[in-house]
């Protein structure tokens, strides 16, 4: 879990790709003119006449390239703006990561700097000329213009609201399996009832703002461990933090008091990762808020898709149904000796079809095909969960309350 998290940072930089071209490209343009010089190698592809033919032909494939990374730039940046205005601005993330656009751009800046770096090591004295370090600089520039026709037919592709809703399932799922808590030790009896009740122990409190994205595992368990003590954790991963909120309270296990208690609170809070954004790491709420708000958008005056909306709707519960198909982790988790060291707050399908639905529900008024659609589905989610031992309350009362607000509609309409 911890590399899927740093591979998930790392996807969000879009800079990194690009970075590693232009390292690449520095190396590779100071190292082959030494390669030429020593081997004398000739590919044979491309016929290399005079020292003034090549640097032409490098500046053009500079110029070329830095032209058409600036174009690439822009059309990305449209992108994202036409992506926050109809789809919302939290599936700029979807494009933030999208490898192609991260590729192409790297793939653009790559062969700029090395045509670059290869017009410094020219010799106009050599007696010949470097036809291996010629030949990639050639083929560094026709993979160029490959990539940026792939970026434009990809650019269309991605900014269709079938595509992005794909990509958001298609992402969420993985934590579905894998997210909080099962990354944290191994499962363990369930604690006392008055353990995750009341209010007993030390309060540990954000010491910031943001959103709760990450509980590390091995942080967490460490800082029990080390206290003798259970951290049970009191606000929910995905929601928003406020600068003394309540995070989890440290529950000695014998009663006694802690020796150097703002040591071990420290240590907690430290495990408690509080970001600008939600991230997709652990948090299985989050592709559901970005579904919900396609829905939003789309069912608003101003757009008014509604097919767009009952294919966001059709995929957020259709996600909720793998949620209800997976078993629910126990929340409480021991260390690797067996002792309860944390209780996690787990996500609750109950929880998750109130963040999906309820917002919809109070738009969808004019668009009583898009209404009539989730009532379907959301009682087969009420059957799926109950069959799989999840809570099924929020399913029902969703569903009858569309139905009541349709009833409401027609009467309105017969008077």
């Amino acid at each position: 879990m911890q590399r899927r998290r740093a591979v998930d940072a790392v996807r969000r930089r879009f800079w990194v790709p690009s970075a590693v071209a232009i390292i690449a490209a520095l190396g590779l343009g100071s190292l082959l003119p030494r390669v030429d010089d020593a081997l004398k190698l000739d590919p044979g592809l491309f016929a290399f006449t005079s020292i003034d033919a090549v640097r032409g032909m490098l500046q053009v494939i500079a110029t070329v390239t830095i032209s058409v990374a600036g174009v690439a730039f822009s059309v990305t940046v449209v992108a994202l703006q036409l992506a926050t205005q109809q789809l919302g601005p939290r599936v700029l993330r979807t494009f933030q990561t999208d490898r192609v656009n991260q590729a192409t751009l790297a793939a653009l800046l790559g062969p700029f700097v090395y045509a670059v770096v290869l017009l410094t090591q020219l010799d106009a004295t050599a007696d010949t000329l470097p036809h291996l370090s010629l030949t990639f600089a050639v083929l560094l520039g026709l993979a160029a213009v490959a990539f940026f026709v792939a970026f434009v037919q990809h650019i269309i592709t991605s900014l269709q609201a079938s595509t992005v809703i794909a990509k958001i399932t298609t992402e969420g799922a993985g934590t579905l399996s894998s997210g909080h808590p099962r990354q944290i030790g191994t499962p363990a009896d369930a604690p006392p009832s008055d353990l995750i009740d009341d209010g007993a122990g030390l309060p540990v409190r954000a010491d910031r703002a943001g959103y709760l994205a990450e509980v590390n595992g091995r942080a967490v368990l460490t800082a029990a461990q080390r206290a003798s003590a259970v951290v049970v954790q009191r606000t929910a991963l995905g929601d928003y933090v406020v600068t003394g909120q309540l995070l989890a309270t440290l529950v000695p296990l014998d009663g006694r008091r802690l020796d150097d208690e703002a040591r071990h609170v420290d240590a907690v809070r430290a495990a408690f990762s509080l970001y600008r954004e939600r991230t997709l790491a652990d948090d299985v709420g989050f592709p559901l808020r970005q579904l919900a708000d396609i829905a939003l958008r789309a069912l608003s005056p101003a757009l008014n898709d509604p097919t767009t909306a009952e294919n966001a709707m059709g995929a957020a519960v259709d996600f909720l149904f793998r949620f209800a198909h997976e078993p629910a982790p126990s929340c409480a988790r021991a260390d690797d000796d067996g002792a309860l060291r944390f209780v996690a707050k787990v996500p609750d399908l109950d929880d998750l079809v109130r963040l999906t639905v309820d917002q919809v529900r109070g738009n969808v008024d004019a668009h009583p095909a898009v209404a009539d659609r989730l009532v379907m589905l959301l009682g087969h989610l009420a059957a799926t969960a109950r069959a799989h031992g999840h809570p099924t309350a929020e399913a029902q009362r969703q569903a009858e309350l569309f139905e009541r607000s349709g009833d409401d509609d027609n009467r309105a309409d017969d008077t």
